[in-house]
């Protein structure tokens, strides 16, 4: 089961590109495997959250995902027209839950420094408010799935 990632302080369709381009990387590694995407999910998974939503939904792992945006700091420039753009922290950190015990069985997490186009900020909260968010962040949102699935492809050792 695959939960919709949740996000600190970061509005805008951010999570949702994330948790996609997740589904899509984890396919994409073990062919053959299924991901029931469950959405949205008040409150924190902890333990017992895991062990009720594997009941719910007849599913052995519970995979969920957190985004934290941080040191957001604006630039503005005016030099040959107006144009706006921020440069922040912003990191990824998922975990699988065995459903049976709520015991967490994998944790992976990514942290990247980027300039993101099209970024306000309002009441201290990063705002994504691009028309199309993968030409905002959707390379940035690439890299920290691309980090945090690692483990999930094949990796050759030469011996």
């Amino acid at each position: 089961g695959l939960v919709l990632f949740t996000a600190e302080k970061a509005k805008g369709s951010l999570p949702a590109l994330a948790t996609q381009r997740f589904m899509e990387q984890i396919l994409r590694s073990q062919q053959g495997i299924e991901i029931l995407e469950l959405g949205a999910i008040a409150g924190p998974v902890d333990a017992a959250a895991a062990r009720r939503l594997g009941t719910e939904h007849g599913v052995r792992t519970i995979i969920v995902g957190h985004i934290v945006v941080s040191d957001v700091k604006p630039r503005i420039s005016v030099a040959g027209g107006l144009s706006a753009s921020a440069e922040a922290t912003v990191s990824l950190a998922t975990r699988m839950l065995a459903t049976e015990s709520g015991a967490t069985v994998w944790s992976q997490s990514s942290r990247l420094r980027e300039t993101i186009g099209s970024i306000g900020l309002v009441d201290g909260q990063a705002v994504f408010g691009a028309q199309d968010p993968q030409e905002a962040y959707g390379e940035m949102v690439n890299r920290l799935v691309w980090n945090v699935t690692q483990d999930f492809r094949s990796h050759y050792v030469r011996q």
